[in-house]
């Protein structure tokens, strides 16, 4: 292996700490003696779980299926899918590209199909919400920028 130059996916984390910490690959990667530094392209910090000042980042949410929105527990409220970067890559990346595909913003507490969503069609809200408790995440990488 080369290099390992962008993990992503549903990491299950609260907080700013895996982008403070290098990850040992011998754990994470299997691939025994070398470790990567990951870093996170928003660069925000924080406890972001449940935590209204991240409500533009938040990725997942709680929703029970077959429940009214005012009966859903807590509703969109944490940041636990990302896309992580090493410092090779990182440098394609395009500021401000960082997308959770269906959150405007106003989604905190609230079910991603609750109307009207401002960053998607109301179509396109309900089935993100029939999808499941996790919103698409993407990025943009220019390579032209060698």
């Amino acid at each position: 292996m080369d290099s390992i130059d962008l993990v992503t996916g549903d990491l299950v984390l609260t907080n700013d700490w895996c982008c403070t910490k290098s990850i040992d690959s011998t754990s994470l990667f299997n691939h025994v003696g070398e470790s990567y530094q990951l870093i996170d392209p928003l660069s925000i910090t924080g406890y972001w779980y449940n935590n209204p000042e991240f409500r533009y980042y938040h990725t997942s949410y709680e929703h029970f299926a077959g429940t009214d929105v005012a009966d859903s527990a807590v509703g969109v409220n944490n940041r636990s899918n990302m896309i992580l970067l090493t410092d090779s890559l990182m440098k394609y990346y395009v500021p401000g590209s960082y997308t959770t595909f269906g959150n405007d913003g106003k989604r905190f507490g609230q079910d991603v199909n609750l109307l009207p969503n401002q960053s998607v069609s109301d179509s396109v809200a309900q089935a993100l919400s029939n999808l499941g408790h996790q919103l698409p995440i993407y990025l943009d990488l220019d390579f032209s920028k060698e």
